[in-house]
């Protein structure tokens, strides 16, 4: 019964935590981009700003971006770093953080917090200087104590490319709502997007978030057709409300919660 007793509040304990966002009145879905859909970074970079354009535009939305692995869906790329000022290193001896690709509108779905420095703007662009968002965490990992607004981290797998950190957000549990620190995380704008050095472009999938003042899962098929008008031939896939993406994402200890009661 103590051990029971422990789980339950475990699991309520889950609920009550600070994602690092507010799920409510968010819609999720995914563009499910091809590799070889479009041929450049351009092209990809167009479609999704027109299709934000458009979003935007609809009754109740309030604000909308994209992100490449929406927080608690499973997925997420984590790649070495090179911090300015810091020793070289072999790659094996490098820190990793996760990393993000997202476009401007996409913390004010989520309502993360900007904490310091600026957000993505207009100015965010291929050929101009490169730029970054970094979390709380990776703020405090590398620059305890300082301002890390104006320094420059360069991604091992983007040699070359050099890039300035221009503001620091709140922290996402990007994993799981019982991730115990949190993730030390790097979020590149969309609209410099390009492959790394060396490698054939290929197209990817994003997911769209999307806020509004109204039912979100009554935002669905609006906001699909909105993705349809601009290319039809895009399937949207994983169509689900931030709130489903929470409750998913503690699917397992539910799961727990009920073996036990059925063996209690």
């Amino acid at each position: 019964l103590i051990g029971a007793g422990l789980m339950i509040r475990s699991f309520q304990t889950l609920r009550s935590v600070n994602p690092g966002f507010d799920s409510r009145g968010v819609l999720t879905m995914t563009a499910a981009v091809s590799r070889g859909k479009f041929s450049t970074a351009t092209e990809q970079i167009s479609f999704f700003e027109r299709t934000l354009e458009r979003i935007r535009a609809l009754p109740s939305v309030t604000a909308a971006g994209v992100i490449d692995d929406v927080p608690l869906g499973g997925g997420g790329s984590h790649q070495p770093i090179a911090v300015e000022g810091r020793p070289v290193v072999p790659m094996s001896e490098q820190p990793e953080v996760d990393v993000r690709r997202i476009s401007a509108g996409y913390l004010s779905a989520l309502q993360i917090p900007l904490l310091r420095g600026r957000d993505f703007d207009a100015s965010d662009v291929a050929g101009r200087p490169s730029t970054i968002l970094i979390s709380a965490a990776l703020a405090r990992q590398f620059w305890p104590g300082e301002d890390p607004i104006g320094k420059h981290i360069t991604l091992t797998f983007f040699p070359g490319v050099v890039r300035e950190i221009v503001g620091v957000i709140g922290d996402v549990k990007g994993d799981g709502l019982d991730q115990t620190r949190a993730p030390a995380t790097l979020y590149m704008p969309l609209d410099q997007l390009a492959p790394p050095q060396g490698e054939q472009w290929r197209s990817s999938s994003m997911t769209l978030v999307v806020r509004s003042s109204s039912n979100p899962q009554d935002m669905v098929s609006a906001v699909t057709n909105a993705i349809r008008e601009i290319d039809s031939t895009i399937p949207v896939t994983n169509v689900q409300t931030m709130q489903e993406l929470v409750t998913t994402s503690l699917s397992s200890q539910r799961f727990s919660l009920l073996l036990l009661g059925a063996f209690a």
